[in-house]
């Protein structure tokens, strides 16, 4: 039996079939690498915000926040790195001014551990050297710097990387790293300027201390995690009067070693409580807990006055010495016994109390959280290992009313994830006090997004202690203090600070280290206190949220080519104790005013069961091995419009390849366009592309017979005549003119569901709603154009008339292959398209481009390589804006919307039909509806063979007319076998 063979249709080469040099696989992994080396060939970046500042353009200036220069980037930075260049972009396609500095932040404990552990590979002692140990850290910094740009760069950020491998000492206007000698200088200004504002003070005060690397911490490096701590209810004895104790509860007893006082408050009432262990002093309010706590009852009760409790004598309860009556705002009846134990060498509340009573400040703990020998009873015992220590001492004097132990959220160091201590040593600070109430001013004006994060703001500024400056390690910036050798005072000055800053500008901090102190001082310096020229060096460097804090001053301040204050800073929600408050409180000492005028956080990155990613889950994603080498950048950047950046962010292997099928959806509506509009060239072959050197349409294109080979796979091939121009989406004379070609109510319809989208996705970016950006366009791709517009005009585009030159090759003649080649005297002429078919692809010209200029921000590589198909020598980031105002028709849309229902209607009648197996598709049917509306139109729109309207009652039926063997319609034929509109296509 011979093999059956499909008959091939005779009308196929006459069919108008969409082909484009647009590929249909997407290859990101690869091909996007190819459109950042044409970026970086044409200096794309460079050369557009040279355009806009010839221009005068508006600057629109985005701060960036410096990482870590320590280990790849993850998934989070993925996600900050892309939103800022999403930000950047899109204000960049809106005409304006877009510089771009990125940073990075060298300095501080991370990186100094880092250096340490490499260095203590060597095994030679290296990582016990000063001096090793710095030039380990700049080495590593520097490498990492050279790691994470090139990251930077393959996530599609634009910025300029034209030297960050070249830069000498990381010294470059066009990035900035907190350990260039210029930097570091910068910093040192900014703390010399606060200090001449007498902003800056040397104080023994308690900070939050990590025993482990021996170093304060401030607000911004702390991270609260569950912790198990003691609860204990202490006595401490009233001298002179029998079996009466003043109750407190604390949960770090060793803390009462350095117990100075017991703090009550003045609007508390207060009761003495007779029971089983004597007679008690605690808040009324609070009493009955207390006594259910510690299992007792009460016998009798007194209500004691303030001035009573004032008359107290109450003694340490292992320490022979008196613990003062006090009284303080800090004491309240939420929790406790209503009396407060003080020690102001431990506690913020119990230091502000004490200065209020002259106490001294007592810290009996060393930089490793030892006793010292002001506590010889234990010195040398850490404090954690000495609770259950002193609660059997109070047990054994009686003095332990209850003991137990609860879980709570308690501050750890960020650094080493040890639990913190507090501890009163002495250190520098910056007074806030005095700037508070500008900065509450200041957080009001400030646009905040989400909203809910100016109150977090707010709430952090309202409560901020003064700003512990000084860190107890090796590498950093050095505060350039000295103190004289002959009578302990500290010297600081202008004319020191001065003289330091010279230096250090053109030698970096290492000349702190390498030169003497009588080198490091102007010549003739003086002991402001004994007159002695004698000094030594202190050895704390600055915190380093104070480098990254003033990095406004040190970049914005210093580059004419940005300004000040940025329009954006823009990083992770835990920057409202960090970045953010790092920033403000320097940038209003020394000008007056918040550094930013919008601020903007995104949430956590979590795995899809919304765990947070860990090392010992193993659920983390780098977004270069994970997702870039694998999927493209493209995705990465789908995943992060597509989520709403304000909350925390899932991401998994599931997620991505759901991302996927999206972009795939997209990707082949804008494939569909470039086919069917010839990679834009369709209208072009027609001598209908406007001349973009001349204002008037009117100087069009001359009648171009030339057809682009669409058969090449060379891009560059098939595009010689750029027949789609960068303005055709605007309102120019140019478009306006071509527009006219716009005659169909189908496309008009489609173009003002354009506009509509333009209005909604302009107004999405101007939000920073950036989902939306990718909710809304998406849905336009798949259910708009796909499902509804593109499958209504196939017909048209496919096999309407359209322009033959027999002359160009590669062109498709459109005849029935039987005729002969040289037959007929029109064979040589140019055969005019059909108005209908023109009008659609005038339409899918602008879609084509508007879709990617608004997709450009997001899908910055395809909307890129779309646009090259369609102008290989101009970018997509070149184009206008869409402006499609001159489409918006609020009318149609709503006309259209009822057709959608007689659509969904007529699909419902014919569902039954298709499942018999009676038709095989909606064009064997003919409609009859009783809407009256533009049957031509509504043909087109239904997708039938036939309709009619004014009917009685919707009827749908097989259509009893022969099939049109090239347009596969139902009609009547005429004697070639075609239909009225194919046989005037082929034999015109």
């Amino acid at each position: 039996m011979e093999k059956e063979t499909k008959q091939k249709n005779p009308w196929e080469h006459t069919i108008a079939l969409p082909q484009t040099t647009y590929p249909m696989r997407a290859d990101l992994a690869k091909r996007e690498n190819d459109i950042l080396a044409i970026w970086k060939k044409e200096s794309l970046f460079q050369k557009i915000n040279a355009k806009r500042k010839a221009e005068n353009a508006p600057l629109f200036l985005l701060h960036d926040g410096p990482p870590y220069a320590n280990g790849e980037f993850h998934t989070g930075h993925g996600l900050n790195k892309v939103l800022k260049d999403i930000f950047n972009k899109y204000n960049l396609l809106r005409g304006k001014r877009v510089p771009y500095v990125p940073g990075w932040d060298c300095h501080g404990l991370p990186i100094e551990l880092a250096a340490i552990k490499k260095l203590a590979n060597k095994k030679d002692g290296s990582d016990k050297d000063p001096i090793r140990i710095r030039q380990a850290c700049r080495e590593y910094a520097a490498e990492y710097i050279k790691i994470q740009a090139e990251d930077q760069t393959r996530f599609g950020v634009f910025w300029d990387d034209s030297d960050v491998k070249t830069a000498q000492n990381n010294e470059s206007a066009l990035f900035y790293a907190t350990m260039s000698p210029k930097y570091e200088a910068s910093i040192l200004k900014a703390f010399r300027d606060l200090f001449l504002k007498d902003l800056i003070y040397k104080g023994k005060k308690p900070v939050y201390w990590d025993a482990t690397t021996a170093s304060a911490h401030a607000e911004a490096e702390i991270e609260y995690q569950e912790h198990e701590s003691p609860s204990v209810y202490v006595k401490f004895p009233v001298q002179g009067e029998k079996e009466l104790y003043v109750v407190i509860w604390t949960t770090t007893p060793w803390t009462l070693p350095a117990n100075l006082g017991v703090s009550f408050g003045e609007k508390i009432q207060y009761e003495i409580v007779e029971t089983e262990q004597g007679r008690l002093v605690l808040a009324v309010e609070l009493a009955p807990k207390v006594l259910e706590v510690a299992g007792l009852s009460a016998k009798s009760r007194k209500p004691v006055s303030i001035d009573e409790i004032k008359a107290l004598h109450v003694r340490h309860p292992f320490i022979d010495r008196e613990s003062k009556v006090l009284f303080g705002d800090h004491v309240t009846v939420e929790a406790g016994t209503g009396i407060v134990h003080t020690a102001p060498g431990h506690g913020q509340d119990d230091y502000v109390v004490g200065l209020k009573y002259g106490l001294d400040v007592l810290s009996p703990v060393d930089h490793r959280g030892r006793y010292t020998k002001e506590f010889a009873e234990m010195e040398g015992k850490s404090v954690f290992e000495a609770n259950p220590l002193i609660i059997e001492k109070l047990k054994g004097l009686g003095l332990l009313l209850q003991a137990s132990t609860f879980k709570h959220q308690y501050p750890h160091s960020w650094r080493s994830h040890k639990p913190l201590i507090m501890r009163a040593t002495p250190q520098w600070f910056l007074k806030i006090d005095p700037l508070r109430d500008r900065a509450l001013e200041e957080i009001k004006k400030v646009e905040w997004i989400p909203e809910w994060g100016e109150s977090r703001f707010t709430a952090a500024v309202k409560t901020r202690p003064d700003w512990c400056l000084s860190r107890q390690r090796y590498w950093g910036v050095p505060i350039p203090a000295f103190q004289c050798k002959d009578c302990g005072h500290v010297h600081l000055d202008e004319g020191g600070l001065n003289y330091v800053i010279d230096l250090v500008e053109k030698s970096g901090v290492e000349v702190w280290y390498e030169k003497q102190a009588a080198e490091l001082l102007p010549q003739g310096t003086k002991c402001g206190e004994c007159g002695s020229s004698n000094f030594e060096k202190e050895s704390d460097i600055l915190d380093v949220w104070f480098d990254s804090g003033v990095s406004w001053y040190a970049v914005l301040k210093q580059n004419p080519e940005l300004g000040f204050p940025a329009d954006v800073y823009l990083e992770g929600s835990d920057q409202h104790r960090g970045w953010f408050q790092s920033s403000l409180w320097p940038a209003l000492a020394l000008t007056g005013k918040a550094p930013f005028r919008k601020v903007v956080t995104h949430g956590y990155i979590l795995d899809q069961q919304g765990r947070a990613m860990s090392k010992s889950l193993g659920n983390g994603m780098s977004p270069r091995a994970d997702i870039i080498n694998k999927f493209g950048a493209d995705i990465l950047r789908l995943w992060v419009s597509s989520e709403d950046y304000r909350t925390d962010n899932k991401i998994g292997p599931e997620m991505i390849n759901h991302l996927g099928d999206a972009y795939r959806k997209i990707r082949n509506t804008l494939r569909y366009l470039l086919g069917n509009t010839q990679d834009g060239k369709a209208l072009g072959a027609q001598g209908l592309t406007p001349d973009t050197t001349s204002s008037s349409a009117s100087s069009a294109l001359g009648a171009q017979g030339l057809t682009p080979d669409t058969t090449s796979s060379s891009a560059s091939s098939a595009l010689g005549a750029q027949g789609l121009t960068p303005d055709t989406t605007s309102s120019s004379a140019s478009a306006i003119e071509l527009d006219k070609l716009i005659t169909q109510k189908l496309d008009k319809w489609v173009l003002a569901e354009a506009a509509e989208l333009v209005k909604q996705v302009t107004d999405a970016y101007d939000k920073s709603e950036f989902h939306l950006v990718y909710h809304r366009t998406l849905q336009f791709c798949t259910v708009t154009l796909s499902n509804l517009y593109l499958d209504m005009v196939r017909d048209s585009l496919y096999c309407d008339a359209t322009p033959v030159s027999p002359s160009t090759t590669g062109t498709r003649r459109l005849r029935p292959p039987e005729r002969p080649a040289s037959g007929g005297g029109r064979e040589g002429e140019l055969v005019a398209a059909s108005e209908r078919r023109n009008s659609t692809l005038r339409t899918l010209q602008i879609l084509t481009e508007t879709l990617v200029t608004l997709l450009a921000p997001v899908l910055s590589f395809t909307a890129e390589e779309t646009q090259r198909v369609l102008t290989p020598n101009h970018s997509v980031f070149e184009n206008a804006w869409p402006d499609l105002t001159r489409f918006a028709n609020a009318d149609l849309i709503k006309e259209f919307e009822q057709l959608k229902q007689v659509r969904a209607e007529v699909n419902t009648a014919i569902e039954p039909m298709r499942k018999a197996g009676e038709v095989g598709s909606d064009v064997e049917v003919e409609v009859e509806i009783p809407q009256q509306a533009e049957e031509g139109t509504l043909l087109r729109f239904l997708g039938v063979s036939s309709v009619k309207t004014g009917a009685s009652a919707l009827k749908v039926r097989k259509s009893a007319k022969p099939k049109c063997p090239r347009c596969w319609l139902h009609r009547d034929l005429r004697a070639s076998g075609l239909c009225e509109r194919c046989d005037a296509v082929v034999n015109a």
